[in-house]
């Protein structure tokens, strides 16, 4: 069965007016940081605010608007829907995508032709905090399965004003970063393997794929998936921490979500949320000297909703 899918709240939207973000750096045990691309029910966003008619197609993938509504209305109606696009993973997409689109709008609520809003994106796996176990006795024979102990992913987004006569930047660029640890329930892991021919149900159809993605997948010899979804995966802790350029680019330390379990709805993992991690052989115990292997962290039905290396 094919899933599509993705995923905002007023603290993580007020650090985004306030503050602001910028890439990782990678030593020892963190992995290289990769960019990614946040993808909006199938648009990317940064086709979707540069343009207004796909702007207003990507908030409409979220809930359908009234006739009249501003494209303020249309953010403000999202933001106070409490629906599940939201929460958990695919919600810290949404709130990026929600204030970059903020940054495209006038106060009289028109879209604002004279600025293009950037988005660059991040993301990186930090290698000493990922362990996996294969497992026997898994729930759909002859498929594969196994634990996912541990998983710590970092996404790091940018915001940035441009002036689109001139092409100088308006600052304060805007920067944050979230810092998720995640696991799957016993056994709550699969372990796809790779279809035949090239495909956008390319390992089953659980998140498709289009003509690129499966090119890159047969380039790079991506032979099988670890995924975790459909109500298997937990979120253990979330950290965020926000600034802006200027007047520092030094990120401050990071900040812990309330304990879990929490209301926060960034920590309430929700049953669309997904991890794929595509690797050259089966999923390794733990990743060590291995290359990074490629993910995508987000919501995984419609909406879909992620934040994806391919």
């Amino acid at each position: 069965m094919r899933h599509h899918g993705t995923t905002c709240f007023a603290l993580i939207l007020t650090l985004f007016v306030i503050l602001a973000g910028s890439m990782l750096t990678s030593s020892g045990a963190l992995g290289q940081p990769t960019n990614t691309t946040l993808v909006i029910g199938g648009v990317d966003s940064v086709n979707a605010i540069f343009d207004e008619n796909k702007l207003n197609d990507a908030l409409a993938k979220y809930i359908r608007p009234s006739p009249g509504q501003s494209l303020n209305d249309k953010i403000d109606a999202i933001e106070n829907s409490g629906k599940s696009f939201l929460k958990g993973l695919g919600g810290m997409h949404t709130q990026a995508f929600l204030a970059a689109a903020r940054g495209k709008v006038r106060e009289n609520g028109k879209f604002n032709k004279g600025v293009h809003v950037q988005i660059n994106m991040s993301g990186q796996l930090i290698k000493s905090e990922y362990s996996f176990t294969m497992e026997n006795g898994c729930p759909n024979p002859p498929e594969k399965c196994g634990t996912l102990n541990k998983l710590v992913a970092i996404t790091s987004i940018e915001i940035k004003k441009i002036n689109v006569q001139t092409g100088a930047e308006l600052p304060p660029a805007k920067h944050i970063e979230f810092r998720f640890e995640l696991k799957s329930k016993s056994k709550g892991a699969r372990v796809i393997h790779r279809n035949a021919g090239p495909s956008d149900e390319l390992f089953g159809g659980v998140i498709p794929f289009n003509g690129a993605m499966v090119s890159r997948v047969y380039s790079l010899g991506l032979t099988q998936k670890l995924y975790v979804g459909a109500g298997e995966l937990e979120i253990v802790e979330v950290k965020l921490r926000g600034w802006q350029t200027p007047p520092t680019n030094t990120p401050p330390a990071w900040s812990t979500i309330a304990p879990l379990p929490s209301t926060y709805p960034l920590t309430q993992v929700q049953t669309d949320d997904c991890v794929d991690m595509l690797f050259v052989g089966s999923p390794p115990t733990s990743l060590g000297a291995n290359a990074d292997p490629l993910y995508c962290l987000g919501r995984c039905t419609s909406p879909l909703i992620v934040n994806t290396g391919l």
